[in-house]
């Protein structure tokens, strides 16, 4: 997935659909990309 398609898909999740594009394309950057299958766990409470 390119740079910029990972800036899209960001600015789609309601969460960071606010941010300006130059943040983005930073936290695109530099984030790592996880899969998750169904019924993993990613995080609990406590």
């Amino acid at each position: 997935m390119s740079l910029q398609e990972e800036v899209d898909l960001l600015r789609r999740v309601p969460l960071f659909a606010k941010i300006e594009p130059a943040k983005l394309k930073l936290l695109a950057f530099t984030s790592e990309r996880l899969v998750f299958a169904p019924n993993d766990v990613v995080f609990e409470q406590g």
